[in-house]
């Protein structure tokens, strides 16, 4: 994605399974929806979910990149995500902006949620 390698670990399929299930059943049981509607609202909770780390990570990598520290690549795993990086930040500014690019892309995200609810 942008040129950053993606990578999904297993568990990441056991978090997608167990989260649909569950949140589909709490969604079918909450708004007294049939069980298919429960599941197409848990998948979407799981997409939005997965798609909200992976937005999260890119902030990480695509700062870190912009300041010429290569990114080996983001990983979804079962506890969210990580980015990989080539090398150390070169300054602590640099580390700093690195680190807090991906809770901006998360507060953004929030922001974003909210306004559309």
């Amino acid at each position: 994605m942008f040129g950053v390698p993606l990578y999904l670990n297993g568990s990441m399929l056991l978090l997608a399974l167990l989260v649909t299930v569950l949140y589909a059943e709490f969604a079918r049981e909450q708004l007294a929806l049939s069980q298919l509607s429960g599941y197409v609202i848990g998948v979407g909770f799981v997409v939005s979910l997965l798609g909200s780390v992976l937005l999260h990570e890119l902030g990480h990598a695509l700062t870190a990149r912009r300041y010429g520290i290569g990114v080996r690549g983001i990983t979804l795993e079962l506890l969210g995500g990580y980015t990989e990086m080539d090398r150390d930040a070169p300054s602590p500014r640099v580390d700093l902006l690195v680190s807090l690019a991906g809770p901006a892309v998360s507060a953004v995200l929030g922001v974003v949620a909210v306004a559309v609810t």
